[in-house]
């Protein structure tokens, strides 16, 4: 990305992870004008006062639609209900993306909404148990990466039907988890979990340690 003045982009939610994304382009990109939307009046309001933001909004206007690329950054149940205002509002040339993990609710609501051509998801694989722009962190995404992928045949909301790589993949720089691997047990490791993890758990039932990896809830 140059580090042009006018390059702008517009989030739609400024907690933990809205938040850190915000602080890290103000930080790499100090010209670049940063426009954020959030019920929260003061989170806004701190990320005035901190400098991070250009622009807080109270509502989606038009004028927080004049941007280069487009963030949902809400919890994903808030992120489906401002499509139909994105659709409308949305230039042709903005990219839409999003931080949620819970993909296939969203491209499905993406597809209904008529955005398919300008969306491009996203799922930043870093977090906290504390939440809110209070908590954010420009290095909380910062070398966050976890090149780990698996397979499988089937995909429902909290079932997922893992298979053996159909490939013999040799890139290095990733590793294919086995089958035995997804299907231990997550008793095994729970030493390795902290409380919020191990209730998002209990909650959603999950039995093995592929299904918490690469679950649909966070």
């Amino acid at each position: 990305m140059s580090k042009k003045a006018e390059v702008t982009c517009s989030f739609i939610g400024l907690g933990l992870i809205g938040g850190s994304i915000v602080k890290a382009l103000r930080q790499a990109y100090p010209e670049m004008i940063l426009k954020a939307y959030d019920k929260d009046r003061n989170g806004l309001s701190l990320a005035r006062k901190d400098g991070v933001i250009s622009e807080a909004y109270e509502a989606l206007t038009d004028s927080f639609f004049d941007c280069d690329y487009l963030f949902l950054c809400a919890p994903v149940s808030e992120n489906d209900q401002f499509l139909g205002q994105i659709r409308q509002s949305l230039h042709a040339d903005t990219i839409l993306t999003d931080v949620g993990s819970v993909k296939q609710t969203t491209h499905a609501a993406i597809e209904k909404a008529g955005l398919s051509s300008v969306f491009i998801g996203g799922h930043p694989m870093a977090g906290s148990e504390k939440t809110g722009y209070q908590n954010a962190s420009e290095r909380l995404l910062e070398n966050a990466y976890y090149p780990w992928i698996a397979f499988a045949k089937n995909l429902d909301f909290t079932k997922i039907e893992f298979v053996e790589s159909p490939f013999n993949l040799t890139d290095t720089s990733v590793n294919v988890l086995t089958l035995p691997e997804l299907e231990q047990s997550w008793h095994d490791i729970v030493g390795e979990l902290n409380k919020a993890e191990l209730e998002q758990i209990k909650y959603w039932k999950s039995n093995i340690i592929g299904d918490i990896i690469f679950n649909f809830w966070d």
